[in-house]
């Protein structure tokens, strides 16, 4: 059981002016990949790393092609068995319309206990907030049984590259408690939703989305050329109790029944009009990625998230640090 004397300790070192700063920091910087553009999380990516080294934490920097690199902030507290990681990622969404904000999307404008910003919520406020906890629990000097990871892991919004180098490298193999840093707005998140990303041409459940229609598929296009070809993104997410395997293979169903509708349809409509026409229509499905849900057994502390607003984004460095604190506590060891 921690003790008052040991959870003022650490509390008391948890720094509102630094946290708010770094933040400031990181918010300011333009993390969306566009090549085109020229912008990736390259800077942000480096930024982190640089203000854990200087609080004394051991840095690991490693590439992942083509994305930017990962950084694995460590610190190990004493030899043990129990490793706690936080993990939070430096990539942010696109702007999207840039004319509809009402604050510089990467001005880190605060307004009132706000502080508004592409990024601030998912996930830079969260990211800066695991590593204001750990540099809390190192300044505290209260003694914990285990190490502490960092990970501040790229291209979370799109393949996932970081996190999947991170555990292909082995860093996960030693990791027995995690909380993953997203905002959740103070609630507590034993489950998350799994996608499967594919190529298709249909919609028609609540819970498939077509965030990307290209038509064409590949080139410019033209307002007055129909496309050979057009190419729909679909994006569905899981929870538990749904089977990837099932989605995969309606999917697939579906793809057969829009080709075979389509053709009886254009069948009908040729015979009314006394033609012949070719309808050798073709709809395949490919799929960009699959990654199954988790489930956390209630017994498992996770995490808490908060949105930026500011005194949130405090108290949830400080939930940060009390959960480590929790999860590498060395009396449990005895």
């Amino acid at each position: 059981m921690v003790s008052c004397e040991i959870i003022s300790k650490v509390l008391n070192e948890v720094d509102p002016d630094e946290l708010i700063g770094l933040t400031t920091d990181l918010v300011k910087i333009n993390s969306v990949w566009n090549p085109v553009a020229g912008t990736s999380e390259q800077p942000a990516a480096k930024l982190a790393p640089r203000w854990a080294e200087k609080q004394g934490f051991e840095v690991l920097m490693e590439e992942v092609a083509p994305s930017p690199p990962n950084a694995i902030v460590t610190w190990t507290a004493s030899p043990g068995e129990r490793t706690m990681m936080f993990e939070g990622h430096t990539d942010v969404v696109t702007r999207g319309n840039v004319s509809a904000w009402r604050y510089d999307s990467f001005g880190a404008e605060i307004i009132g206990r706000w502080m508004y910003g592409r990024g601030t919520s998912d996930t830079k406020g969260n990211l800066v907030a695991m590593l204001i906890a750990m540099a809390a629990l190192k300044r505290s000097g209260v003694k914990l049984g285990g190490t502490i990871i960092g990970g501040v892991l790229c291209d979370e919004e799109d393949q996932m590259m970081g996190v999947l180098d991170f555990i292909e490298r082995g860093h996960a193999d030693t990791v027995t408690g995690a909380i993953i840093c997203e905002p959740q707005d103070r609630l507590i998140c034993r489950s998350q939703k799994g996608p499967v990303w594919a190529h298709d041409e249909h919609q028609s459940w609540p819970s498939l989305t077509p965030p990307v229609i290209q038509a064409p598929s590949v080139g410019t296009p033209q307002l007055n050329v129909l496309p050979r070809e057009t190419q729909l993104l679909v994006n569905v997410q899981t929870i538990p109790g749904q089977s990837h395997p099932g989605i995969r293979d309606d999917l697939t169903a579906l793809a057969v029944e829009v080709e075979n509708r389509v053709r009886e349809y254009y069948e009908v409509y040729d015979r009314q009009l006394g033609l012949e026409g070719d309808h050798d229509l073709k709809v395949e499905v490919a799929l960009l990625a699959d990654r199954p849900c988790t489930n956390t057994d209630r017994q498992v502390p996770h995490h808490v998230d908060e949105w930026v607003d500011l005194d949130q984004l405090i108290e949830t460095a400080k939930i940060y640090a009390l959960a480590a604190l929790h999860c590498l506590d060395p009396g449990d060891l005895l």
